[in-house]
């Protein structure tokens, strides 16, 4: 068997093809992952920018004396915190490279109300709308000013700035019960994550499934279709040859889908390190999640014990299927038998997947059901993996299923190979079940 398995792997792992597949969408996997989380921390970094305003001039037309612009940051944002006040007389902003980022701000009063109106040069480098914007925190923060210069004309000039600017400050309001809300909204994150994730492990395995099948009921027949048969089998048996045959396509896929999770899992970390050189209040979303769900959940989720399992999960799910493809092909002589074969087998695997896919979403309730589903080697060798790294089925009980699917594999595998060591040598004794759905 080993000597089938080696030749068949390196049969199959020649080609750029290959190449591409095992060594560089991993690599484009880690870069992808990576660029992405270094442009979310950029734009978060965007959005927390300073404003573009660098300095005011300030000229005053009223008889506020105090003009102290110290705590203006604190009261529009920590965005116009950087902002310099000059007051006195009006400036005269020319065109030139330090006053593309300045403003004019005149003060003026009448007998019911002051007024501030801002200058905008064409030529600024400042956008209508943030000159809009500050106008109105300006405004709001010149009636402070007001209240203060009136406080400090009644009681003198003992009065702390910072606790009358404090008094001043609008308050915000907001009656929550405790943990309410935060629960909601944790726990509707969780049930998304604990939704999703499964999902798209559903589907790339059915994709892996339909990809590879096809690979191993080519292989299994190819002998029979070259005539090579005979010449084979004087120095292995039939067990030996479909046996080093499946599990080398399964070797190869479960090579390929390790270094792919490997290249996306580096990726996230090195992405969020990156990000986080670039915004330290940058978060990723997907630890996040994760996290929530291990928080909410029975604790066991993306441990490590539920993360090595669900991988094994995913590895017996996928040769089972690689084993179920060797086991219609194995009675087939001939490429039109091979069609028709892979043709029962994609069926099985679309129903399989469509069971394991929205059943789920249909919110039953049936406990039969769901066990069902994980009993069921067709439905369970999809669902496995994701349930148990959401932590949706406990550790012990995904362990149970686990070892259900794998001896299931193992029964699969031996009546595949005894149907084709009598399809080989006894033309077809047994299995004649199979063969009336192929010829």
């Amino acid at each position: 068997m080993g000597t089938v398995f080696w030749f068949t792997v390196k049969q199959n792992t020649k080609g750029k093809g290959f190449v591409f597949a095992t060594f560089l969408f991993p690599v484009i996997l880690c870069l992808g992952c990576i660029l992405a989380c270094v442009i979310m921390a950029m734009n978060k970094g965007s959005e927390e920018n300073k404003s573009v305003i660098k300095t005011v001039y300030v000229t005053n037309h009223t008889e506020l004396s105090y003009l102290d612009f110290s705590e203006f940051g604190k009261f529009a944002g920590e965005e116009y915190g950087n902002i310099q006040f000059v007051t006195g007389e009006k400036k005269d902003i020319k065109a030139g490279k330090k006053e593309r980022y300045a403003l004019n701000a005149e003060l003026t009063e009448n007998d019911k109300e002051y007024a501030v109106r801002v200058n905008l040069p064409e030529w600024s480098e400042i956008s209508y709308g943030e000159a809009v914007e500050f106008n109105g925190y300006l405004t709001g923060y010149v009636e402070n000013l007001r209240t203060i210069d009136l406080v400090r004309r009644s009681k003198g000039e003992n009065v702390k700035e910072t606790d009358i600017m404090t008094a001043l400050m609008p308050v915000h309001v907001e009656h929550n019960i405790a943990g309410e809300e935060n629960a909601e909204g944790a726990g509707l994150g969780a049930e998304l994550m604990k939704m999703l994730l499964p999902m798209l492990i559903i589907f790339m395995l059915y994709m892996m499934v339909l990809l590879y099948g096809q690979s191993v009921g080519k292989l299994i027949i190819s002998e029979k279709v070259s005539k090579l048969m005979e010449t084979m089998l004087i120095t292995v048996k039939p067990y030996q040859l479909i046996a080093g045959k499946i599990l080398a396509i399964v070797s190869i896929a479960v090579l390929q889908i390790l270094l792919w999770i490997a290249g996306l899992s580096l990726g996230l970390f090195l992405g969020h390190f990156a990000a986080k050189q670039i915004s330290p209040d940058y978060t990723n979303l997907i630890f996040e999640a994760a996290a929530l769900v291990k928080e909410l959940g029975s604790g066991m989720a993306f441990s490590a014990p539920a993360i090595l399992l669900s991988v094994l999960a995913m590895i017996f799910g996928f040769i089972f299927y690689c084993v179920l493809a060797g086991l219609f092909a194995a009675p087939a002589a001939k490429a039109e038998e091979l069609a028709s074969s892979y043709g029962i087998f994609q069926m099985l695997a679309v129903i399989a997947f469509l069971a394991a896919y929205m059943l789920p979403l249909q919110g039953i309730d049936s406990s039969a059901v769901q066990v069902l589903l994980y009993v069921l080697p067709f439905t369970s060798s999809f669902m496995l993996s994701g349930d148990i790294l959401t932590g949706n089925i406990g550790l012990a009980a995904g362990s149970g299923y686990l070892a259900l699917l794998i001896l299931l594999t193992a029964g699969l595998a031996v009546y595949a190979g005894r149907l084709y060591k009598n399809q080989v040598f006894y033309q077809g004794a047994s299995g004649k079940w199979i063969q009336r759905f192929i010829k």
